[in-house]
């Protein structure tokens, strides 16, 4: 045993001694061991045992968090004896204590019986005697709240809580009378399968915890016990959060040099063989719920192969530095060569591999996104399908999926046979020969008769093409490339089916549009839709091949022939009735309205279309979910957020209904619920949703896709707004990368991650990167843009004038500010005139021309039409802190300060509003915990985003808003 590990059991011991003697008691018994032991008695007053004083709850919660790190006490630990001064047989609240189950420095757990209403048996933790202060107080409070805000049936409920006659906080909690995972697993001799089913509601469970806003952070078998129910059935539950950490919460502060081991120790969260590498940085890394994804990756690796990668036997003998060094720098081999049990298939010790080394991932950002993710491919592994974490190959899918359709298969098997057996035939004699061409010419007849009357039967002929022709029959495995390209080449020899070849070409097309090949998607969508145009009349397929083209050129951002060809499509399909065409070409057509601005007209076709879908449909349906999901988009281009948000949440729940949780529908539908909840000063909520949107786009998305961009652009703002800056940094240079990569891409997205990089820069207070990063965003879209285009610069013109305040560019930042004047007046934005105008007051004033600043100021509240006890333009959050900034220049402290009270407490609030330098006079204690109060406040939102039952499916959308 470790010289540390020695000294710890003993600190422990002395430490649970001495809190509970009464106070003089407590300093005889000190004395005595500071003349047995000096290093000792030192270490014990570092963790302040010799009084109860506002600093023993930081050392207590050291000395709680060390007893975790090494396992003091778990439930996977025999039940630990009661010492002499015992409270067994006490009654607490309605329960008689029984045994000691466990404890560390906060409280001990004891399992108890309810002798009062109900007959049961529970798990009690009660705070120890002496740690009263308000830190221990409040979070013992923290765990009781976390556990009453989950209810989730492998999650280990809350019972009731409480306070002692001596008015220490106890609560109970469901008592697990199980094993952990890994033992119970092997004591079944459980296959591979059936261990991974075993953790996936284990993995669900965690999952919720998330969605709740709780990282559990000490995830590992005796955490993650199994019961056996009365059905027979196992039923696995998570327990013990009482080191969980809250979404939100501030992270801790970085251990300093001279730190004791203990002190040190304590700041090791979690135990060390099931830590996250972020864990073991000693709190200069911030911990989110990816640390948990790690935790279960270990987890799942034990209950693979038996062991870890990083023994325990190994780890616990080394020093405190090493174990942090090899958690986070020690490479994790994989686990297949030591599987405890057979798998099936070619790939799928390859599959297990790829869930498990993305899931150890030592960089948390090439780890699952979520607990979710990491579940839904181990799902895939289980159903036989392609596994998000394994790279994609040809080979590998069509294997996977001759796995899944092994009776399809056998009968493609015996059609090629026949073919085969037809070949060998035909050498035997020319009249064979000459049979058997006639029966190949009327098979061929009777295949393109069936092609003409099955849309099915002629998408399967793409999947014929990659692999009939036997010229290209080559040693290397073919790429998607290759087989997308044989096909368009395939396609060019069925001149004399046009309608068949309109279909093949739209499903080519369809495919490189999906993956993000918008200039090689072009040309096949056209000559679709062109077939379609000259071929015999069939409006609802023409229509159809017309809205796919547009979705193309919308993708483009040319939104002008987008609405074009849905016109079209609408005109051939009106006065047919209703249909599935007319509602998805009037879907896409109030998409296109919407980008332009077009408010009411775009309300005007997306209501026409859910009335097409809820006609069609007999219940819940994806079309009137899908509309519903556009009609809230325009509800928050009309500044109506709130119904944006209701209409947004209304379309989840809907899906939910009809899809499973990794269905690519999701992605956009989340990331659009995370723009609209951060619109309303909900970040907690956008966050949620723009993570889960992010983490289903890598799932069920090619690694590039210019959708997966948008989605970390979402998550990037909601991050921003938490003040997360360095997680919001990654996200928009990571979608900044994708764009980068695609041809033909949208530019205003581009921009729009520069701009939001520049964003990044200001509040990191690094104005000279900011102007970086303008200027790519500016080169993205020209002057000479469109409206549209010209609107998104407006953002950017107005950092560009802060920055170049911040460096003291004076008439720079004026130029700028005038020329986004300029641009607002333009495009009418009354709202961005005042703003631009504030902006040249601060110029002028930064000058020294203070008359020119306070005319411009006056001219900048009469733009706005601010009067006094009136709304105004300058009342929006970002607006009122840059009325905080003039009035901060000009050394009117109180009217800054009531400027930024205006901004906390404005629907658009955000965590970094205070940080400005400008603002360091004007920012007093009051701000600061208003702020703290907003953020708390909004952790506490668990609005769920899936798994709500739609009350009324054929109720009507919410109401726009006026003038939309």
């Amino acid at each position: 045993m470790s010289t540390e590990r020695r000294t710890f059991e003993r600190l422990q011991e002395l430490f649970h001694e001495l809190v509970d003697l009464p106070h003089a008691e407590r300093m005889r018994r000190l004395a005595a061991i500071r003349a047995e032991d000096a290093a000792l008695h030192r270490a014990l007053e570092e963790l302040g045992v010799h009084d109860v004083s506002p600093s023993l709850d930081r050392r207590e919660q050291a000395l709680d968090q060390l007893a975790d790190a090494f396992g003091a006490a778990t439930a996977e630990s025999p039940a630990v004896a009661p010492s002499d001064a015992s409270p067994v047989g006490r009654q607490i609240g309605p329960y008689r204590l029984l045994r000691l189950l466990g404890q560390g420095g906060m409280g001990r757990v004891y399992e108890a019986e309810q002798i009062e209403t109900v007959d049961r048996r529970v798990a009690l933790k009660v705070l120890h005697a002496g740690l009263d202060s308000r830190h221990v107080l409040g979070r013992f409070e923290a765990e009781r709240r976390s556990l009453a805000a989950m209810e989730h049936p492998h999650i280990a409920r809350m019972l009731d809580a409480g306070s002692t006659e001596d008015g220490r906080p106890w609560f109970a909690m469901e008592l697990v009378d199980g094993l952990p995972i890994d033992r119970w697993a092997d004591a079944r001799q459980l296959d591979i399968e059936q261990r991974i089913e075993l953790l996936l509601p284990l993995c669900d469970a965690v999952q919720h915890a998330h969605r709740k806003g709780v990282v559990h952070r000490d995830l590992k078998p005796s955490n993650l016990l199994v019961r056996q129910g009365d059905d027979g059935a196992a039923t696995p539950k998570v327990i013990d959060f009482g080191i969980a950490k809250v979404l939100g919460e501030p992270r801790a502060e970085p251990v300093h040099a001279g730190a004791t081991a203990a002190t040190r120790f304590g700041e090791l969260l979690g135990t060390p063989e099931y830590m996250s590498p972020e864990q073991a940085t000693l709190g200069t890394l911030d911990v989110d719920t990816r640390s948990d994804v790690y935790s279960l990756g270990l987890v799942l690796y034990k209950l693979l192969v038996g062991e870890l990668p990083l023994p325990s036997a190994t780890l616990r003998e080394l020093p405190f530095d090493e174990i942090c060094r090899r958690i986070r720098e020690d490479d994790v081999s994989r686990p297949s060569p030591r599987l405890r049990g057979s798998v099936h298939g070619r790939w799928a010790r390859r599959d297990l591999d790829a869930i498990v080394l993305k899931a150890l991932a030592k960089d948390r950002e090439r780890r699952y996104d979520s607990v979710a993710a990491l579940a839904n491919d181990l799902r895939r592994f289980l159903r036989d399908e392609p596994v998000a974490a394994a790279p994609p190959q040809w080979s590998y899918q069509a294997g996977k999926f001759l796995r899944r359709h092994r009776a399809a298969t056998a009968l493609a098997t015996l059609a090629v046979l026949s073919l085969v057996v037809g070949l060998i035939a035909a050498t035997l004699g020319r009249a064979e020969a000459r049979r058997s061409e006639q029966q190949a010419l009327e098979a061929r007849a009777d295949a393109l008769a069936a092609l003409r009357t099955s849309e099915e039967v002629s998408d399967f002929l793409v999947d014929l093409f990659k692999a009939s022709d036997p010229r290209q029959r080559v040693a290397a495995t073919p790429t998607l490339e290759d087989l997308l390209a044989r096909g368009v080449e395939r396609v060019d020899t069925l001149d004399d089916e046009p309608q068949v070849q309109a279909r093949l070409l739209e499903t080519l097309g369809e495919a490189r549009w999906s993956l993000g090949d918008y200039a090689s998607a072009e040309p096949l969508l056209e000559r679709a839709a062109e077939l379609r145009r000259q071929a015999a009349p069939d409006p609802a397929r023409e229509a159809a091949t017309l809205t796919h083209l547009s979705g193309l050129y919308r993708d483009r951002g040319e939104l002008e022939r987008a609405e074009e060809l849905l016109r079209r499509a609408v005109t051939l399909l009106d006065g047919e009735g209703p249909s599935m065409a007319l509602g998805g070409a009037l879907n896409g057509l109030g998409i296109v309205l919407s980008r332009q601005q077009r408010l009411g007209e775009a309300s005007h076709a997306l209501e026409r279309s859910l009335e097409v879908a809820e006609t069609l449909a007999t219940g819940p349906s994806i079309n009137s979910a899908a509309t519903l999901a556009n009609l809230a988009t325009v509800y928050a281009r009309a500044d109506d957020h709130e119904a944006a948000l209701a209409a947004s949440l209304r379309a989840l729940h809907l899906l939910d209904r009809l899809l499973p949780p990794d269905h690519p529908h999701f992605g956009g539908l989340l990331s659009n619920t995370s723009t609209m909840a951060g619109h309303l000063g909900r970040h907690t909520l956008a966050l949620r949703a723009a993570t889960e949107s992010v983490a289903n786009s890598r799932s069920a998305l090619p690694p590039r896709h210019p959708m997966l961009a948008d989605h970390l652009h979402s998550l990037g703002r909601a991050q921003l707004a938490l003040a997360r800056r360095a997680e919001a940094r990654a996200a928009f240079g990571e979608g900044l990368e994708i764009h980068d990569a695609v041809a033909d891409a949208d530019p205003v997205h581009a921009g729009r991650h520069h701009g939001a990089l520049a964003e990044v820069a200001l509040v990191d207070s690094d104005p000279a990167a900011a102007l970086e990063h303008l200027d790519a965003a500016f080169r993205e879209l020209p002057e000479g843009s469109e409206d549209r285009l010209r609107r998104e610069r407006l953002p950017w013109l107005r950092l560009r004038a802060v920055a170049l305040r911040r460096l003291g560019r004076a008439n720079e930042a004026a130029d700028a500010a005038r020329r986004g004047h300029a641009l607002a007046a333009e495009l009418d934005q009354v709202d961005e005139v005042a703003r631009f105008l504030l902006l040249e007051a601060l110029a002028a004033h930064d000058r020294g021309d203070t008359e020119a600043a306070d005319r411009l100021a006056e001219q900048a509240l009469e733009t706005a039409a601010c009067e006094s006890d009136v709304p105004c333009a300058l009342d929006a959050a970002a607006a009122q802190v840059l009325r905080a900034h003039w009035h901060a220049a000009r050394g009117q402290t109180d009217a800054a300060g009531r400027s930024l009270d205006g901004a906390l407490e404005h629907p658009g609030w955000t965590a970094w509003m205070l940080t400005a330098p400008e603002l360091a006079v004007p920012v007093e204690s009051r701000h600061e915990t208003k702020l703290a109060r907003r953020l708390a406040d909004d952790a506490a939102d668990d609005t769920p985003l899936r798994g709500v039952q739609e009350p009324h499916d054929d109720a009507p959308p919410p109401e726009a808003a006026s003038g939309s």
